[in-house]
């Protein structure tokens, strides 16, 4: 461990120490007071965050939300959280690390974190499980040149989607239909229920956390896609898209809309999120997404966190 302090505030000290001028780095939405708080209360888990201090100065963050489930204290990524444990703010590259082992002196059964591309290499503890994972990042630009990075089918669809007169626009309300409908199709249950999706999206929303864009033809929703942002910083978070969005190319024209509003925003770093299944990175891929290789790690600390690890993954499976 290094000279620093690990504290693990209430939520309103955390509020307080963590300034929006802090939050100025990749993946700062999956650090920001309020998305932690909202996250907490819909997913019902206990608000852990880390906060490492040296000289007055917060050097290093860590968004720890804690599980408890028969007994068993899990800091495993929440569900619908792309990136999640320690990042160091400072200097010294073992900031992420001392708040990993701050959290180890909580006394938890498991750990799991899924760490940004930019931050993977600051964890540097040993025994711990690292796990190689994959997202892409959509290059800044107006919508010519992002139009020109897309592939010959990808263009061939966004063609084909104004062709049909989609249109693509911004709404407040979460499009939950849409949401079902998508894992219907695929004989999948969502990871949460569509009540708590539906809550949490608006808390977002209303929050400045989320924008949801919708595909429309001929006035009826066939696609969307929701997007966390802070500051210069976004990431995609849910989409879906019914069979008559697919027949009109609705997806692939809402991809690089929203990108687009992103950028005349002031966004410079959109993650498209998650390549991992070959499927997901081929669309992304198709938009001329750059990979971006970023880490899982984890850790087991009692035979009770193991076996739940273990049936946490075969659960995982079993969704793909």
């Amino acid at each position: 461990m290094s000279d620093c302090e690990i504290i693990f505030p209430e939520r309103d000290r955390y509020r307080k120490l963590v300034t929006p001028e802090l939050l100025d780095f990749p993946g700062s939405v999956f650090y920001e007071p309020i998305f932690l708080i909202t996250a907490a209360e819909v997913l019902n888990l206990e608000f852990e965050p880390a906060i490492a201090i040296r000289d007055n100065k917060v050097i290093g963050l860590a968004n720890f939300l804690i599980g408890k489930r028969a007994g068993i204290r899990s800091a495993s990524i929440p569900r619908l959280f792309q990136y999640y444990g320690p990042i160091g703010l400072g200097d010294d590259p073992g900031t992420a690390n001392d708040l990993a082992l701050g959290l180890i002196d909580k006394k938890v059964d498991l750990c799991v974190y899924s760490l940004t591309p930019e931050a993977s290499p600051q964890f540097k503890l040993t025994n711990w499980q690292i796990t190689d994972r994959l997202t892409y990042y959509l290059d800044t630009g107006d919508y010519d040149s992002m139009l020109t990075a897309c592939n010959s089918n990808c263009k061939n669809k966004i063609n084909k989607a104004i062709r049909n007169d989609i249109l693509i626009n911004e709404s407040p309300e979460f499009p939950i239909d849409i949401y079902l409908k998508t894992f219907s199709r695929r004989n999948l249950n969502p990871p949460i229920s569509p009540d708590t999706l539906v809550r949490w999206a608006d808390q977002l929303y209303e929050n400045g956390l989320l924008k949801t864009f919708i595909a429309s033809h001929n006035s009826i929703s066939v696609a969307f896609r929701s997007v966390f942002y802070y500051g210069r910083y976004a990431y995609n978070w849910v989409s879906g898209v019914i069979p008559e969005g697919f027949k009109y190319g609705a997806s692939n024209l809402l991809m690089l809309k929203v990108g687009e509003y992103l950028f005349n925003e002031g966004i410079s770093h959109y993650d498209l999120v998650g390549g991992d299944i070959k499927s997901i990175a081929e669309f992304k891929k198709s938009f001329g997404g750059h990979p971006r290789k970023h880490v899982q790690v984890e850790k087991t600390f009692t035979l009770k966190g193991k076996a739940y690890r273990g049936l946490m993954k075969m659960k995982a499976r079993m969704n793909e």
